[in-house]
């Protein structure tokens, strides 16, 4: 019960702390560099030296002791006050940081651990002081266990249900921070979503507790999703019916059984011979007419689809014509 007190406290510091480095961004330079060491490791030397320690590990002791420290402080911080760079960018720069000594798999290993799981401690830090009590500790020993069972995948392992929309298969994600720029992206029916934080819960398929956020558009809600921040990898897919950007939810608003039908049409319409009728061609443009009046905002995505069958009654056409002349 305490261990999940504890969780529950973090969990809602981190939601808070999200926005802190935000505002900094825009502050004086020196001033962020004052306190940067002291943002950064919290705990003070005792965070500096297990962050060497498990970086160390994820590296196999690659960074050479003289320069391990300076790598430790540059990619952690990074990690910490960067909020455009995609975790591909963090890769690349962290092999940069080695001099090339390590993988793009240990710098990527480095990147979630910075992201996740040494965060999540330095936010038990900010919460507790330091040193952190024997719980505490239990507690952190208990999260790298999680963490370390996290799945690499844009899916958890074992999950069932409507993907992120259900406690049983929720979306995979490395820390609340990531969470927030996941949900900061969404559009539903091309609309930017608005998201709220309603509680916390847990799931048959995962250790690590949920986040559950109602969703929005212009105050009406569209949706509850669930994240377990507690994951190896930021997921890249969005729940269906949602999309990242305008563009995609346009084809992304159709649901999966009516894109099964536009498909089944289309493919129809492929592979019919030079003798189909114009009244066979009428039925399925209405066919396709009548999905599109069932959602007008995906009007933009169907007009690929429209010129193609289109262009299949212009190839037929042509087809026919020549036939005809040679027959002549």
């Amino acid at each position: 019960m305490q261990q999940s007190r504890y969780a529950d406290l973090i969990r809602e510091f981190e939601m808070a702390f999200f926005g802190l480095f935000k505002s900094k961004q825009d502050r004086d330079m020196d001033n962020m560099l004052m306190r940067l060491n002291d943002t950064i490791f919290p705990g003070g030397e005792t965070d500096v030296l297990r962050d060497i320690e498990r970086v160390s590990r994820y590296t196999h002791g690659k960074i050479p002791r003289d320069k391990i420290r300076g790598f430790v402080s540059g990619c952690k911080t990074l990690a910490l006050i960067s909020d455009t760079r995609e975790d591909e960018d963090f890769v690349r720069s962290f092999k940069t940081r080695s001099g090339n000594l390590i993988s793009d798999a240990e710098a990527y290993e480095v990147f979630v651990y910075f992201s996740g799981e040494s965060e999540y401690a330095n936010n038990a830090t900010r919460v507790l002081g330091s040193p952190l009590n024997a719980e505490m500790k239990q507690h952190l020993a208990q999260m790298e266990a999680i963490y370390a069972e996290g799945t690499y995948e844009d899916s958890i392992t074992g999950g069932y249900g409507e993907f992120g929309l259900t406690v049983t298969n929720p979306i995979p994600m490395i820390s609340v921070r990531g969470s927030n720029k996941y949900l900061s992206k969404l559009y539903f029916r091309g609309q930017e979503v608005k998201n709220t934080r309603s509680g916390s819960t847990s799931s048959p398929v995962t250790k690590g507790k949920l986040d559950i956020y109602a969703l929005s558009v212009n105050g009406k809600e569209v949706g509850t999703i669930y994240i377990c921040p507690y994951h190896r990898r930021n997921c890249k897919t969005a729940p269906d019916g949602f999309a990242f950007t305008k563009e995609a939810q346009m084809s992304n608003s159709f649901s999966q059984e009516q894109k099964r039908q536009m498909h089944e049409l289309v493919k129809q319409l492929e592979t019919e011979t030079v003798q189909t009728t114009r009244s066979r061609i009428a039925e399925n443009f209405r066919a396709v007419t009548k999905l599109l009046q069932e959602n007008p905002k995906a009007l933009d995505a169907a007009d690929a689809e429209m010129k193609h069958l289109e262009s299949l009654l212009a190839q037929k056409a042509q087809l026919k014509s020549k036939r005809e002349s040679a027959g002549q």
